[in-house]
């Protein structure tokens, strides 16, 4: 069950951000419910921006969902031989899990230099929808190095977060995306916004 309490003091900064925390206490099951409200041209926005980044990365035999919560977007990788998932909340985790038990759900690498458990180049494609937004600045280039590490050379990081200047109290966060990819190097090939999102795909 979602602590609405304590959601309530981390949005108005009465409590520090502490996303681990943050995302587990959201809860898993009940977050399922949050996904299931998104208006249908929304959805249907993102479904689509998704099968084109992946079709224009073809041939792609391995996708990273990165920031998956419950496996709200699984179906759309269902064509995808390997498909990880990774967040960084064990109850949404456990949520995923149970949706597709086909897709190998990974959490933050408990040790060594790189955050994401999984070898260089290991990913097609790396798709996250609505999860940048939530890293906190000075986390967000080496997240993103770390996503390039995993990606073959000329694979995609497909992406939907919220839209120019927005950002809320506690947990959302207006990044310099088109520097942040430069830095991480991932060269831009799009960035538009639609539907109330903001839509970026880079490639290693």
């Amino acid at each position: 069950m979602i602590d609405r309490l304590y959601d309530k003091c981390v949005r108005a900064k009465l409590l520090p951000y502490n996303p681990p925390r943050y995302w587990d206490r959201r809860g898993g099951d009940s977050y399922v419910k949050f996904g299931n409200a998104i208006p249908v041209d929304r959805v249907v926005s993102q479904v689509n921006f998704f099968r084109r980044a992946i079709e224009e990365a073809a041939p792609v035999n391995r996708l990273l969902d990165f920031g998956c919560g419950t496996g709200r977007m699984f179906p759309v990788w269902a064509d995808i031989p390997h498909v990880y998932a990774y967040d960084i909340a064990e109850s949404q985790r456990a949520v995923a899990q149970q949706v597709d038990p086909g897709v190998i759900v990974v959490c933050p690498n408990g040790s060594g230099p790189n955050i994401l458990p999984l070898s260089s180049s290991a990913c097609d494609v790396v798709a996250s929808c609505e999860v940048l937004l939530h890293i906190k600045p000075e986390n967000l280039l080496a997240m993103l190095m770390d996503i390039v590490r995993v990606l073959r050379p000329g694979g995609r990081f497909a992406v939907i977060t919220a839209p120019s200047g927005e950002c809320d109290a506690g947990h959302n966060f207006n990044h310099d995306y088109p520097a942040a990819f430069e830095a991480a190097g991932l060269s831009l090939l799009s960035d538009e916004e639609r539907y109330g999102q903001r839509y970026l795909v880079g490639r290693k």
